[in-house]
C-alpha cells in the first residue's frame, strides 16, 4: 500500500472515533498536518534551488561575523559565509593553507568545530556551491571543491558531520583529468579540443527523510572543453545517512544533444580560427586539431549539416577519402545547399573525382 492511501486510511478511521470531541478534533488535525508533511519532505525532487529542497540552506556571505569567532578567524583568508537554521548557524571561511574551517553555533556558543582539507591538492572551496541540510539531529555540510573558475564542470563534493571536531561521511567520486601542457588542471586554455571522460556536471539533492538523503550527480561519458558540453552523459544515484555515503543502484546513461542556434554559433568561431591559421600554416597542418573540433561538434549535434560538411573538410585534406567522402554525403543529404560549396572548395579538392562524390553532387537539388 502506498503511503498516500495510508494516509487516507489513518484519516477516515480517526474522524470517525474523534468527531465527538472538539478537543479530540484539534488533536486529529495536528496528525494530519505532521503526516502530511512528513511525505512531502519524503518525496522531494528536484535541483537544490527548486522550492521542494528548503530543508537544505546555501552558505551567504556575512559582512560581520560573530565575537564568539573573533579569535578564531586570524588565519582566514576568505570572507565568512553562514548558513542557518532553526537546529543551529553554521558559519564558514577557508584558511591560509586552504582547508575549510565550518563553526556550528547554537545559543552564541561554539558547540562543533571542523577542519576540512582539501579532497585533491590545488583545489579550493566554492562556498557559493556549498550547502548544508540536517539528518535528525545531525547536521552535515555539503563541502564544494573546485580547481578554479576556468574549469568546465571539475568538482568534487565532501560531506562532513559537524558535531565535535566534524566526521567526515564521504565525498562524490573525483573527475579523471586530461593532461593540460602547463602542468595544472585541465581547462579551456589546455587545448582548443582537449576532453575527459567523467566529469562531474552537476548534484542535486533529489529527496530528503528524517534519516538519509539521495543525491543524483550527472557526470560526462566524455566531454567536450571547448564546447563545455558532453554529448553522452550518465546518472548515478547516491544515500547519505549518518553512517557515510554509499552508491545507489546503477549508472543511467542518457543522451544530451546541443542547441542548433548554440552550434551555429560556435561554427562560426572555429571557422574563423581555422581561416585565422590557415594564411600561416598549410590546411593539411592543423586540420587534426580541427576534426576533432567539428567530430565533437556534430557528436553534440547530429543534425547540424555545416558541422558533418566541415568534418568532411579535414577528413579530405588528412587524405581520408572514404570518411571525407561519407561525411560530406551525409552534409548534402541534410542540405542540399551545400552541393554548390562543395563543388568548388579547394579543401575537397583530394577527392573532387571520387566517384560517389562525383554521384552525389551532380543530382539536383530539392
Amino acid at each position: 500500500m502506498q503511503d498516500k492511501h495510508i494516509v487516507m486510511v489513518v484519516i477516515a478511521a480517526s474522524w470517525r472515533r474523534l468527531r465527538r470531541s472538539a478537543l479530540a478534533r484539534a488533536a486529529w488535525v495536528g496528525m494530519v498536518v505532521i503526516l502530511v508533511l512528513g511525505l512531502g519532505a519524503a518525496s522531494l525532487a528536484g535541483p537544490l534551488d527548486d522550492a521542494g529542497a528548503k530543508a537544505a540552506v546555501r552558505f551567504e556571505p556575512l559582512p560581520t561575523p560573530p565575537p564568539v569567532l573573533a579569535g578564531r578567524l586570524n588565519e582566514a583568508t576568505s570572507p565568512v559565509h553562514v548558513a542557518g537554521s532553526p537546529l543551529g548557524t553554521l558559519y564558514a571561511t577557508t584558511d591560509k593553507t586552504g582547508k575549510a574551517r565550518v563553526w556550528l553555533l547554537r545559543n552564541n556558543a561554539i558547540v562543533a568545530d571542523l577542519t576540512a582539507p582539501a579532497s585533491r591538492e590545488h583545489m579550493n572551496v566554492d562556498w557559493p556551491g556549498t550547502f548544508a541540510f540536517w539528518l535528525g539531529g545531525l547536521p552535515v555540510v555539503a563541502i564544494s571543491w573546485k580547481f578554479g573558475p576556468s574549469t568546465f564542470g571539475i568538482e568534487d563534493v565532501g560531506f562532513w558531520g559537524a558535531e565535535g571536531s566534524g566526521r567526515f561521511l564521504g565525498g562524490l567520486p573525483g573527475s579523471t583529468q586530461s593532461p593540460c601542457a602547463a602542468g595544472g588542471p585541465p581547462n579551456q586554455d589546455c587545448g582548443r579540443c582537449g576532453a575527459a571522460s567523467g566529469i562531474p556536471i552537476d548534484l542535486r539533492l533529489a529527496g530528503l527523510e528524517i534519516d538519509r538523503a539521495r543525491f543524483v550527480q550527472r557526470r560526462a561519458a566524455n566531454w567536450y572543453y571547448y564546447f563545455a558540453a558532453a554529448a553522452e552523459t550518465f546518472e548515478q544515484d547516491y544515500l547519505l545517512t549518518a553512517k557515510g555515503l554509499v552508491p545507489d543502484g546503477p549508472a543511467r546513461r542518457t543522451r544530451n544533444a546541443m542547441p542548433l542556434p548554440q552550434a551555429q554559433e560556435r561554427v562560426k568561431g572555429l571557422l574563423r580560427d581555422y581561416f585565422t591559421l590557415a594564411k600561416s600554416q598549410s590546411r593539411p597542418s592543423i586540420a587534426p586539431e580541427f576534426l576533432t573540433c567539428f567530430e565533437q561538434l556534430v557528436d553534440l549535434t547530429p543534425e547540424f549539416a555545416k558541422g558533418h560538411y566541415n568534418v568532411g573538410c579535414m577528413h579530405a585534406l588528412l587524405g581520408h577519402h572514404k570518411q571525407a567522402v561519407a561525411s560530406v554525403t551525409k552534409a548534402l543529404a541534410l542540405e542540399p545547399k551545400y552541393r554548390k560549396v562543395a563543388r568548388r572548395d579547394p579543401d575537397l579538392e583530394s577527392v573532387r573525382d571520387d566517384p560517389e562524390l562525383t554521384r552525389v553532387l551532380g543530382e539536383p537539388e530539392k
